[in-house]
């Protein structure tokens, strides 16, 4: 049986990434995808390539507004990133 003493701390960080699109009469939105490009805009800030990184934990939160015939909403994207350091 092997075992393994590993010694090491972590490092919490909050990340968070929007994008909004608007609808008129709540049809014809512009973009596909609103989830994605947040999401998207989320990841990049975590710089995960090359590092002892995770994220955890995401959340997801739609806000609308609306005014006469235009609905604009948006999507908030937020999420921990741990690092692990020796």
């Amino acid at each position: 049986m092997l075992s393994v003493l590993v010694i090491f701390s972590l490092q919490i960080t909050t990340i968070k990434g929007e994008a909004s699109d608007n609808k008129i009469f709540g049809f014809w939105g512009l973009k596909k995808s609103v989830l994605a490009e947040a999401r998207r805009n989320m990841l990049n800030q975590a710089n995960l390539e090359g590092s002892a990184r995770v994220v955890i934990n995401e959340r997801i939160e739609v806000h609308r507004s609306y005014m006469f015939i235009l609905e604009t909403y948006t999507i908030v994207v937020t999420a921990e990133v741990i690092e692990f350091t020796e």
